[in-house]
């Protein structure tokens, strides 16, 4: 590639980077890669079958290269599951982390009884195995950047119980509720609940004397003013109770 093909070149991977990430510091990252990658494949592709590069690099290039892939699989399958449970559907503040280290190190093993050097036999099999890593890394780019948007979300994830009546504890378990010092309000049906106990995970309040019976939504504000997700609540009336 001429000199003046790779400037332009770079200078088009500049822009399109910044547009993406919206940071000078990416865009020179991209840019980099983009100026490297050519001469790494144009390394392999000219010794990759010398005795001598296999002897000095194979046993890292087996290791490396099922790393790299496991790292990848995860990111597009793994890492959207888990959002899923614990962004989305909100079944558990976060999933053991023995799990994520077992799937990785499984992906890991299986990948390793590949022979990898009977798939890569020509360069564009290289440029799909850089490609599919360079997808898979702003794949996990933009799932860190929606993580962190949630991250310190205040998050309801239990009522215990999940209906009440006038005078009702209600027990309210999730994460990132604000610390004691700083408590904020459990709004149900447009009032609020009398709180009996604030901290980062639990709050304890008292159902108060409803305006309506029915199916509501409890929520938890923060005292920044942060609303977290509605939990499905029941008002019952005691009428109905002791018949």
């Amino acid at each position: 590639m001429k000199q003046t093909s790779v400037i332009f070149f770079s200078i088009l991977v500049f822009l399109l980077a910044l547009i993406l990430f919206q940071t000078i510091f990416w865009a020179f990252g991209i840019v980099l890669i983009f100026l490297i990658t050519p001469a790494l494949l144009g390394f392999f592709w000219n010794f990759y079958r010398s005795s001598l590069f296999w002897v000095v690099l194979k046993p890292a290039f087996k290791l490396l290269l099922p790393a790299a892939l496991a790292i990848s699989f995860y990111s597009l399958i793994f890492l959207p599951i888990e959002f899923y449970i614990t962004e989305i559907s909100l079944k558990t503040p976060k999933l053991p982390s023995f799990v994520g280290i077992s799937i990785l190190l499984s992906l890991i093993l299986l990948l390793t009884l590949v022979k990898w050097q009977g798939v890569f036999k020509t360069r564009s099999s290289y440029f799909t195995l850089f490609f599919f890593l360079f997808v898979s890394t702003l794949f996990y780019l933009g799932y860190r950047k929606e993580k962190l948007a949630r991250e310190y979300l205040p998050k309801i994830y239990k009522l215990s119980p999940q209906w009440g009546v006038q005078g009702q504890i209600i027990k309210i378990e999730g994460v990132n509720f604000g610390p004691t010092f700083k408590p904020g309000t459990v709004g149900v049906d447009g009032e609020e609940m009398p709180i009996k106990f604030w901290s980062e995970k639990l709050v304890i309040a008292e159902q108060p004397i409803p305006k309506n019976f029915g199916k509501v939504d409890i929520h938890i504000i923060r005292n920044d003013g942060v609303i977290s997700n509605g939990m499905r609540f029941q008002i019952r009336d005691p009428n109905e109770l002791e018949n």
